[in-house]
C-alpha cells in the first residue's frame, strides 16, 4: 500500500490525444490461400477383393497391377469355370428328374382320389390313401433341387470377379495359376 503505482489523469491542462479511424462497409471476395504442409493422402476406404469360390485363376486385368485403376463392372479376375459349369449340367438334370417325379406323384395322387371305393376311417388313413405325403416330399425334392441349380449357376457366375465399384489399386496378391 505504500508504494502504489499512481494512475495518470489527463488533467485539463492538456488536451485527449486524437485518434484516427476510417470505417468502410463489409464486402465478401475471394482470395488464395496457401498453406504449406506435408503428409500422406490415404483412401477414406480401403477394401480386399476375395473371390466367394475356389478355382483356378486363368485370367487378371492388366489393371490389377499397385497403383492401376479400375471401373465398376471391370472383369478383375477370371477363374477356371469348367468345374462350375458341370455342376449346372448335373444340378439342371436333377432338377428335371425331381420335376418328373413330382408331376407323377401328383398324378397318383388323383388317380387314388378317383379309385376310392370306401373312404377310410382316419385322418392319416385317408392322408396316406390321397398320397398327400407323397407328393409332399416331391414337391420338398423338386424345390432343393431348384435350388442346387440356382447355387451351381451362382457358383458359375461367381468365376468372374467383377469390380463392384471404381478403385484404386494398393497392392497386387493375385496372378495366373
Amino acid at each position: 500500500f505504500g508504494s502504489k503505482p499512481e494512475a495518470n489523469r489527463w488533467g485539463g491542462d492538456r488536451p485527449a490525444p486524437s485518434v484516427a479511424v476510417e470505417t468502410r462497409p463489409l464486402t465478401t471476395q475471394s482470395y488464395d490461400v496457401w498453406v504449406d504442409s506435408y503428409g500422406t493422402a490415404k483412401a477414406l476406404t480401403e477394401t480386399r477383393l476375395v473371390s466367394e469360390i475356389n478355382g483356378k485363376v486363368i485370367a487378371v486385368s492388366p489393371n490389377i497391377r499397385a497403383g492401376g485403376s479400375f471401373k465398376k463392372g471391370d472383369v478383375l479376375v477370371q477363374l477356371e469355370d469348367r468345374e462350375c459349369r458341370f455342376e449346372v449340367d448335373v444340378a439342371a438334370s436333377a432338377a428335371a428328374e425331381a420335376e418328373v417325379v413330382y408331376l407323377q406323384e401328383q398324378a397318383q395322387a388323383e388317380f387314388a382320389a378317383q379309385d376310392w371305393n370306401e373312404k377310410p376311417q382316419s385322418d392319416a388313413a385317408r392322408q396316406l390313401a390321397l398320397r398327400i405325403p407323397q407328393v409332399e416330399a416331391a414337391k420338398a425334392a423338386l424345390q432343393a433341387a431348384k435350388s442346387r441349380l440356382e447355387k451351381a449357376q451362382l457358383d458359375l457366375d461367381r468365376t468372374k470377379i467383377v469390380a463392384p465399384f471404381d478403385g484404386k489399386v494398393l497392392a497386387q496378391m493375385i496372378d495366373i495359376g
